[in-house]
């Protein structure tokens, strides 16, 4: 069993998306510490969406799992562009290969959509992840 423990950190203030140039120092010395490692995957949520995170991830050549917002755009390899939601079904996991984001369709990745349980509090919600390796 993998467990994750901080190795650096680095507090950013403010809302919204977080850029590759304020955490440079940050990824240069996880890079440095993980240098020896096989394998390794950057996790984030939404405030890390933007493919700059993934170029740099290709990079230091690390994996790169991101949950993007439900509004991004997607192009299918058989299909024209059109909002995530139109291809996400409530309560349906799917999975897409050669997917493109963005309404440039210049980010190629592997696309993850499923949902997360409805509680008595909150209804269930779309959760999509973009996946590179």
């Amino acid at each position: 069993m993998f467990r994750a423990i901080p190795l650096t950190w680095l507090v950013v203030k403010g809302p919204g998306l977080i850029t590759v140039e304020k955490c440079e120092a940050l990824l240069t010395e996880a890079a440095q510490l993980l240098g020896h490692v096989a394998t390794v995957t950057f996790l984030g949520d939404r405030g890390f969406r933007d493919k700059d995170w993934a170029q740099k991830c290709r990079k230091l050549g690390w994996n790169y799992g991101i949950r993007i917002a439900n509004n991004t755009t997607v192009t299918l390899p058989t299909a024209a562009y059109s909002p995530l939601t139109r291809w996400a079904s409530t309560g349906r996991t799917r999975y897409f290969q050669n997917v493109r984001l963005t309404a440039e369709a210049d980010w190629a990745c592997n696309l993850a959509v499923t949902w997360t349980r409805a509680t008595p509090q909150q209804p269930a919600e779309l959760c999509a992840i973009a996946m590179i390796r």
